[in-house]
């Protein structure tokens, strides 16, 4: 039997799901950012185990990051004599500060227009 090491979430990084979720990003993907931002290249199966995420959460967030392309999956290769297909392996391609920075822009949008909103409200009813 092979034996590997997978690093497993601590009290941290549960927290920085947390944080990462109040922030507005759905639960699955705060899961999978934390964990590969802490990983040079990882499996679905190790994501898997490290997170508690099922296999079906885990495809359904790496679509979604895919999405925005900041992870790249790759194919492992064949082993001589082993069945079954080549599993992906998923690396994260954009630091973890890019992608902060992508969600303080997105929320700073939602500000200013939230905030105009707002503010055309009080001169429309103003004139009232």
């Amino acid at each position: 039997m092979k034996e590997i090491r997978i690093n497993q979430f601590d009290d941290q990084d549960y927290q920085n799901v947390e944080m990462l979720r109040s922030l507005g990003i759905n639960r699955n993907m705060a899961h999978v950012i934390v964990y590969m931002a802490n990983q040079k290249e990882s499996r679905g199966k190790e994501i898997e185990i490290a997170t508690g995420l099922r296999q079906p959460q885990v495809s359904h967030a790496m679509k979604k990051i895919r999405a925005l392309s900041w992870i790249d999956e790759k194919y492992s290769k064949k082993v001589k004599g082993s069945k079954g297909r080549p599993y992906k392996i998923y690396n994260l391609n954009i630091s973890i500060y890019n992608i902060l920075d992508y969600y303080q822009n997105k929320l700073y949008e939602q500000y200013q227009i939230s905030s105009n909103v707002i503010y055309n409200l009080k001169i429309n009813l103003a004139k009232e």
